[in-house]
């Protein structure tokens, strides 16, 4: 009778791996508000023409990627025409800016699109809408637009602007009454990512002839920041509106100005003393 031999097993003894250690430490001392424009990201909506590439063409070696038609004044830039190029421009400004000191999007909401447009052939889709994934197409194509923006903002020595246009939508107040506000043309989606990593989120739009910038909203505009200590005026009142002025040159300054807590109005009805009604004396006969 043949015996059967079992086959040997190895015995495979368990490395022993190093834990990382993962060092960490408590701050000493509170961290400092932004001193520093440079140091703040933006995010500027606001009507056709009024003014919005010309303001940040401003800033110091700004570097503008147009997903707009090109800018008709002289200002380094260049056109994106989908994700991909778009993502490639961010692969340099991290490896070589260049001296480029301030980067613009210039039409973020159309750069959302291309978002868009690439995950969905990524994932052979038409719309996200016709699949039954539970969220997962959604869930990518929000992935990928977070991380591209974060990337910008993170650019290192580099100020991140954003642009988009306005549009007036329909809201609800606490009180169920329906107003129209001014918001960001943005998707759901694409606000989301940007809102909550943005330092100022400002509106640009006309009261009668003159240009303002909201910069602190309420329930009829989107607008609004969290830089505490800066955006103030000499008494310390936080400021709501800046006057823009009738140039590109004159709105930048006195954007910078009312960062600098020098501006002494919190709305553009402070700027001008008014007027003293006469008084009418009344003849007693």
């Amino acid at each position: 009778m043949a015996k059967i031999r079992r086959s040997q097993t190895k015995r495979f003894q368990k490395s022993k791996r190093k834990k990382s250690v993962v060092q960490v430490s408590l701050p000493k001392k509170p961290s400092k508000p932004p001193s520093d424009f440079k140091n703040i990201s933006i995010l500027l909506h606001g009507e056709k023409k009024i003014g919005k590439s010309s303001l940040f063409a401003q800033e110091p070696n700004a570097f503008f990627l147009e997903f707009d038609p090109l800018q008709p004044y002289k200002i380094l830039q260049r056109q994106v025409p989908d994700w991909s190029h778009f993502l490639a421009y961010i692969d340099l400004l991290e490896a070589d800016p260049q001296g480029v000191e301030t980067v613009i999007v210039d039409g973020v909401d159309i750069c959302y699109q291309h978002c868009f447009d690439w995950c969905c052939t990524k994932l052979v889709i038409q719309h996200p809408h016709d699949e039954n994934d539970y969220g997962r197409s959604w869930k990518f194509i929000r992935n990928n637009f977070e991380r591209a923006m974060l990337r910008v903002l993170n650019l290192e020595g580099i100020s991140a602007r954003f642009i988009a246009h306005s549009k007036w939508q329909e809201t609800e107040t606490h009180s169920g009454k329906k107003i129209d506000k001014l918001v960001p043309f943005l998707t759901a989606q694409a606000e989301e990512c940007l809102g909550g990593r943005i330092d100022l989120w400002a509106a640009y739009q006309y009261s009668g002839k003159k240009r303002i910038l909201t910069i602190k909203g309420d329930e009829t505009i989107s607008a609004g920041h969290r830089i505490d200590e800066q955006f103030r005026t000499p008494d310390g009142e936080p400021i709501q509106e800046i006057y823009m002025g009738k140039s590109p040159k004159e709105a930048y300054a006195n954007l910078l100005q009312a960062f600098g807590n020098r501006q002494n109005y919190t709305v553009l009805d402070e700027m001008e003393p008014k007027k003293k009604k006469k008084k009418v004396r009344v003849r007693i006969k």
